[in-house]
């Protein structure tokens, strides 16, 4: 019997009113970036386009890359989709076209804060069909080094995501909470990249962050950071917005308890495949 369901749910599909637009820089390319997210109809799912074509968003898409979360179908490759793909879950929304011109999805400031600004600006529309979710009905988990990611039958999707550094400003944090559209706004949305100032010098080495500075990154010193923090315990709830991000990268909502121990885009990636390789009934 397959591990999982495609489950109708007692809630409408959504969309944008209207569409809604960002420019900026990418912040590992360095690079101009553009995307304009338009109205979807029923069913449509997340897609991401440009002038030469489109593909639906899925597991399937997924592309390995340093630091951020990149998909992609061969010809059209878009890098740090994360933040956007969070703000999408975070207010869920189920059909939308990503129109991109640029390699990247702009940092803006760091955050999921400044799409779900212009989202609520927008609108949204309840669409006439229902909400489908993915059900899993059997515990998976994947390991990845030292992180650990699971996932466990749940009636709707909830998080517990725990850091742990070695660092005197972070130390070891947890964040556990089932996901709804106003925490979500309230407490995980603003919350910013961050990078250890100690590690600046290794990332730039690696030709990452090219267009990262103190506008859309925290930085986090032995003793102090870089600005005020915007929600307690910023840097561990801007690893659970990523995690939600990449989880929305599966491509339709998911009823889960989701468990993360040293979250990063590898072990989130991994836990996304194992889900998506479940098997899945039909739609009930």
């Amino acid at each position: 019997m397959p591990s999982a369901t495609l489950r109708t749910l007692d809630l409408p599909q959504v969309t944008l009113r209207r569409p809604v637009q960002a420019e900026g820089t990418g912040v590992h390319t360095g690079h101009a970036c553009r995307v304009t997210i338009e109205p979807a109809g029923p069913d449509a799912g997340i897609v991401f386009g440009d002038a030469d074509g489109s593909f639906r968003l899925s597991a399937s898409r997924w592309i390995a890359a340093a630091r951020c979360t990149m998909v992609g179908d061969g010809r059209l490759c878009v890098q740090t989709v994360e933040h956007l793909l969070a703000a999408l879950s975070g207010l869920m929304i189920d059909n939308v076209r990503i129109m991109v011109d640029g390699p990247e999805v702009p940092i803006l400031d760091g955050s999921a804060q400044p799409w779900v600004d212009r989202i609520l600006e927008a609108g949204t529309v309840e669409l006439d069909a229902p909400a489908v979710a993915y059900v899993i009905r059997e515990p998976v988990a994947v390991e990845c080094g030292e992180a650990r990611a699971a996932a466990a039958p749940h009636a709707a999707l909830a998080l517990s995501v725990t850091t742990e550094y070695q660092h005197p400003m972070l130390g070891k944090q947890t964040y556990t909470a089932e996901l709804t559209r106003d925490a979500f706004i309230r407490d995980l949305a603003p919350a910013r990249t961050f990078a250890l100032a100690e590690e600046v010098e290794h990332v730039l080495a690696r030709g990452l962050a090219r267009g990262a500075d103190l506008s859309n990154t925290l930085l986090v010193y032995a003793d102090h950071y870089s600005d005020a923090l915007r929600v307690d315990d910023e840097c561990l709830k801007h690893k659970v917005l990523d995690v939600l991000g990449d989880l929305c990268v599966l491509g339709r909502r998911l009823h889960a308890t989701i468990t993360v121990h040293k979250p990063g885009h590898a072990v989130n990636a991994q836990l996304v495949q194992r889900l998506a390789g479940l098997g899945c009934d039909p739609l009930i």
